[in-house]
């Protein structure tokens, strides 16, 4: 992703971007590329008018920030869907694909790995189909593609998308990219998690793009697919930079295109479901968006936006080699995806029963089994505590699959894996051991 500078002192550090790799020549596209022409030989200069235009923005808005909006009632079950983002479910997979993988340069072998491994979790998810899209016939170079049909309208189609690749100075080498962008694939994986149980009216295809660093092949590439087959294509909602909060308060950058009615359509969306739903403040960046997967799509005439954190041009690792799992926050990240997971619910219909679950926790050594804290680990679903007898209910849970972990002081932590289906009330028991 792109780098600007919020404050007018740090402008000229800005724009001392990363030198970025370059594209394979067959496939670079006059006129449509957002990276230097020779980004070998020239740092990545963005337009110093817009850096200063967000630099005022964002002065503006550090010294006066907006109360969150009003947008009606809150629905329950975009409010569950939110709390059921699990933010340990992403870090696992965060670490798989930034510690495991060292480099996800997209040329590297790396990449390679991270897009089976993204594959992988797709098909575990059980969605309706899962498939590597190649930038040319046979090539590792390739998006990751999971798509879960809607019901009613299933020729309406909704992409929810961020690069896989990464960047650094030692880029064939090592390149973890945890920040950029392994916070938006990851948000992307589980989305798709979330949704693969549920039923949804319109199509969504969750893509991991390949190549964002430089050339932006894969979302090109995706796009001219989305042109060419006359996709009817009803919005693209890019991940860029989800989990980093320098300021320690949960805040979103919004970027679309103002002179597309469609693309403010669905900024107005993802700003009520930020607010509502992720808790978020959210400014929206007043000019065309630019330098992520998501211009490829408006190029085309598709209607597209991106999430990205506010904080994002204060990152000191952006592009680095430190650009590690350490520096996410794992709320803020689970508040952002959240905001994203809820408006692709709304837009694309999401329809569920809720579930529940009906448990037991019990103190081994003792007969008072009541003040138990049990907890769905990960979610931002509020804790309860069990009454006499050891009993705890837990209501209102979008179906699928939860940790639920029982903590008692002088006892170890007791928990146990359960999928739990819309309409039934399911059982556990949770027995706890003196430490």
């Amino acid at each position: 992703m792109k780098s600007l500078q919020a404050t007018t002192t740090t402008l000229a550090a800005a724009l001392l971007c990363a030198i970025l790799a370059p594209p394979l020549a067959q496939l670079q596209e006059s006129g449509d590329h957002w990276a230097a022409e020779s980004p070998e030989s020239t740092d990545r200069l963005m337009d110093p008018a817009r850096l200063e235009r967000l630099s005022e923005l964002a002065q503006e808005y550090a010294a006066r920030v907006p109360p969150a909006a009003s947008h009606g009632a809150p629905s329950p079950r975009l409010q569950a869907l939110a709390s059921a983002v699990n933010v340990d479910e992403m870090m696992a997979l965060l670490r798989a694909i930034s510690v495991d993988i060292p480099t996800r340069y997209w040329s590297t072998a790396g990449m390679e790995s991270a897009t089976q491994y993204m594959l992988d979790r797709f098909d575990e998810f059980q969605l309706d189909r899962a498939y590597f899209d190649p930038i040319t016939e046979g090539s590792t170079i390739r998006n990751v593609v999971g798509v879960k049909l809607g019901r009613s309208t299933p020729e309406r189609i909704y992409i929810v998308g961020g690069h896989l690749d990464s960047y650094s100075p030692e880029r064939m080498t090592l390149a973890p990219g945890a920040e950029d962008n392994g916070t938006g694939s990851a948000g992307v994986a589980e989305i798709a998690r979330l949704l693969a149980p549920l039923e949804l009216s319109s199509t969504v295809y969750f893509v991991c793009f390949t190549a964002e660093e430089g050339p932006g092949l894969g979302s090109k590439h995706l796009s001219q697919i989305a042109l060419d087959e006359n996709w009817d294509l009803r919005g693209v909602l890019n991940m860029d930079m989800v989990g980093y909060d320098a300021a320690g308060t949960p805040e979103m950058l919004l970027e679309g295109f103002p002179s597309d009615p469609r693309s403010v359509a669905l900024m107005n969306v993802v700003e009520a479901t930020s607010t509502t739903y992720g808790g978020l403040t959210v400014l929206r960046y007043p000019d065309d968006g630019w330098g992520s997967d998501h211009v490829s799509f408006h190029r085309r005439g598709f209607p597209a936006i991106m999430t990205i954190d506010l904080d994002f041009d204060r990152y000191p690792c952006y592009h680095q080699t430190c650009d590690t799992i350490d520096k996410i926050d794992a709320e803020h990240f689970r508040r952002m995806v959240a905001s994203v997971a809820t408006a692709t619910a709304k837009l694309a219909g999401v329809r569920f029963r809720f579930a529940s679950i009906e448990g037991i926790a019990d103190r081994r050594d003792s007969t008072d089994d009541a003040g138990v804290r049990i907890d769905v680990a990960g979610t931002g679903y509020e804790p309860v505590r069990s009454a006499a007898g050891g009993v705890f209910s837990l209501a209102n849970l979008v179906p699928g699959s939860y940790t639920i972990r029982a903590q008692a002081a002088g006892y170890k932590t007791a928990q146990r894996r359960i999928v739990v289906a819309g309409g039934t009330a399911t059982k556990v028991k949770l027995s706890l051991a003196p430490q």
